[in-house]
């Protein structure tokens, strides 16, 4: 198995929102904000879609995509990071705009940026 980490990081002017990651088409979890989370994968090529959930939506549904080949024991590190946006203009309801972005860091970045997380967990909704 391989190790995929997902690190959530929020601009301190973004509001709260709740990340939410798949691979291959099935979520594994989210992250709320700057926290991690990781998840074992088999060997291979894999997919990954990050969403987002806001309690009040400021933008549009805005996915992020990547993908990688994981080899057994090694970790893979992404980051998502909620962007404050002003620049993108008002929403409709005349509030400021966030922007999520997705992208690889290298081994030494990832396990840098998660010595100062919180580890978040997540449990499947009934």
């Amino acid at each position: 198995m391989a190790k995929v980490v997902f690190i959530e990081q929020a601009d301190a002017e973004a509001a709260p929102v709740t990340a939410r990651v798949a691979i291959d088409g099935t979520w594994l979890g989210g992250d709320r904000g700057n926290s991690y989370f990781e998840s074992a994968v088999l060997p291979g090529d894999h997919h990954i879609c990050v969403d987002w959930q806001l309690e009040r939506r400021m933008i549009k549904d805005d996915p992020q995509f990547d993908g990688f080949h994981a080899e057994a024991g090694h970790a893979y590190y992404f980051r998502i990071h909620i962007l404050w946006a002003p620049y993108y203009g008002p929403a409709p309801y005349g509030e400021p705009r966030m922007k999520l972005s997705l992208m690889p860091l290298n081994e030494d970045e990832g396990q840098y940026l998660v010595q100062n997380l919180k580890l978040s967990t997540s449990r499947q909704k009934k």
